[in-house]
């Protein structure tokens, strides 16, 4: 009897709780189907259950409020806004306040639909945990002129936005050649940077980046901008197209600052191109109708341009006739005429760069040359050279540089006006047991190198003194007499094509 009344008082005990549990099951199922979300959810962090959608999305949007926000621009310049400028929300800027939504309300809405779903199917979502992350949704003003015209008051980037106006595509040109001017591009979007920046203040975004943010872009070109961006790219094929001259040891391209000038412009004299500055300062802008075309629609070339180019080539580079000289006693010297140097051949470099300037790759150059000194380039003497000083009366010979001969000599007798000539020339000739023959004289020579027309380098073995004053009252006919020693060695070394440099 005790046994079977045991059995009872368990079988109560077990029945009463169950029917405590179900009746709290059934109490808690009440209770957070009376609200929005069931036990056990969290949004963006926050332990959500048992509260409605109003008050999660009263509490979130509080958690969204800033102070200010800062607007960078695509050149990295801060701009803080103060934040309650834009009122609370929604927006106390602006009248209309429904035009302007901002609210967790849509997604907070989704999440409770998805967890009563489920728990109508399964008891045991009211205690599952859940977790959500969402973010506000919100609609932009439908006033977004009256939102742009207010940032542009608080925010000096968006006077950007009315500069755009005036934009355009403009060719100009400056010492460096054509060049495109593209006002179009990069410009910043007002509407998009306004909308983008009231979205961070009401969702609690203290930084925008409008670069990020995608609101920069390119204006749209109209139909004269479009021909005037194709007449560039044909411009600017030809002008940075170079064509290289090869100068000895020195290069001179030409390049865009250079070739520009070669572009043919139409109501422009070309015998009178000085005067382009005044005709198209750096503010004209240029068009189509100011270039000469060919019937392929490629730039033509100014033939006096070029001409004019080598020329001025030709008076840097050319040194026949005109060189200056470190000499050996320490001074420098310039010395006029001569056979010695190189000289451009102007009509046949003119005639190459007319077609060279079309040619759509790089063209490179060693010039044609009327007369060819043994280097080119400014420096033809190089550092193999006879030396004569006429002054000083004393012959020196560098070979590579170092100094071979350091010899007197005597050169032409002045007091007869037959003093040798200050020239730079070059040995064009060299001779073994010559007879030099002139008026009333033959004299035998062992060595002979001729350096310009009759006059040459030999040795004399007449005479038994060399350097000092002999030249004045005693000298030679013109050319230079030069110990036995000093001429043999001086052929052995020299070769047909050195330079000789003379100078008193």
């Amino acid at each position: 009897m005790k046994k079977i009344h045991k059995v009872l008082v368990i079988f109560i005990v077990i029945l009463l709780a169950a029917a405590f549990v179900t009746g709290g099951c059934f109490v808690m199922q009440s209770y957070y189907l009376a609200s929005d979300f069931l036990g056990g959810t969290w949004i963006n962090g926050q332990y959500c259950a048992g509260k409605s959608i109003e008050e999660v999305n009263a509490k979130f949007m509080e958690a969204d409020r800033i102070q200010t926000v800062t607007v960078y621009d695509s050149e990295g310049n801060a701009y803080t806004l103060d934040a309650a400028a834009f009122g609370e929300r929604p927006c106390e800027k602006f009248a209309d306040e429904t035009q302007y939504e901002y609210s967790y309300e849509s997604l907070l809405q989704d999440i409770s639909r998805t967890q009563r779903a489920r728990s109508a199917n399964n008891w045991l979502e009211l205690f599952r945990k859940k977790e959500y992350t969402i973010a506000a949704a919100y609609n932009a003003p439908a006033k977004v002129e009256e939102l742009m015209a207010y940032m542009s008051e608080v925010l000096p980037i968006f006077e950007d936005a009315v500069l755009a106006k005036q934009c355009s595509v403009k060719l100009l040109k400056e010492k460096e050649g054509f060049y495109l001017v593209d006002e179009k591009k990069h410009h910043l979007n007002a509407e998009k940077a306004a909308l983008a920046i009231y979205h961070a203040v009401l969702t609690g975004i203290e930084e925008v980046n409008l670069e990020e943010a995608g609101c920069y872009e390119n204006l749209s070109y109209t139909k004269e901008e479009i021909q005037i961006m194709e007449v560039w790219e044909r411009i600017n094929a030809f002008q940075t197209v170079p064509v290289t001259y090869l100068l000895g040891d020195e290069r001179k391209t030409i390049d865009a600052a250079v070739k520009c000038n070669f572009i043919a412009l139409a109501n422009l004299s070309t015998n009178n191109r000085e005067d382009e500055s005044m005709i198209r300062d750096t503010a004209y802008e240029y068009t189509e109708a100011d270039f000469l075309w060919d019937a392929n629609g490629n730039v033509q070339v100014d033939e006096n341009a070029i001409e004019e180019y080598i020329k001025t080539l030709a008076e840097e580079y050319d040194t026949l006739g005109k060189h200056t000289f470190q000499t050996t006693r320490g001074d420098i010297v310039t010395i006029e005429g001569g056979t010695y140097g190189n000289q451009l051949n102007q009509q046949a470099e003119i005639a190459y760069l007319k077609e060279a300037c079309l040619q759509i790759t790089p063209q490179t150059r060693e010039p044609e040359y009327a007369n060819k000194a043994l280097h080119q380039g400014k420096n033809d003497i190089g550092d193999t050279y006879i030396e004569i000083d006429m002054g000083q009366q004393m012959m020196y010979f560098y070979k590579d540089g170092k100094q071979m001969i350091e010899t007197p000599v005597v050169t032409g007798n002045t007091g007869r006006r037959m003093g040798t000539p200050a020239r730079v020339c070059y040995v064009y000739a060299k001779q073994k047991n010559r007879v030099l023959r002139g008026p009333g004289y033959a004299s035998r020579v062992t060595y002979w190198m001729p350096v310009n027309g009759n006059i040459g380098i030999h040795d004399a073995s007449w005479r038994s003194e060399f350097g000092g004053e002999i030249y004045k009252t005693n000298g030679s006919h013109g050319c230079i007499n030069t110990p036995i020693e000093a001429m043999t060695k001086l052929y052995e070394n020299v070769e047909i094509g050195i330079p000789v440099i003379m100078f008193y």
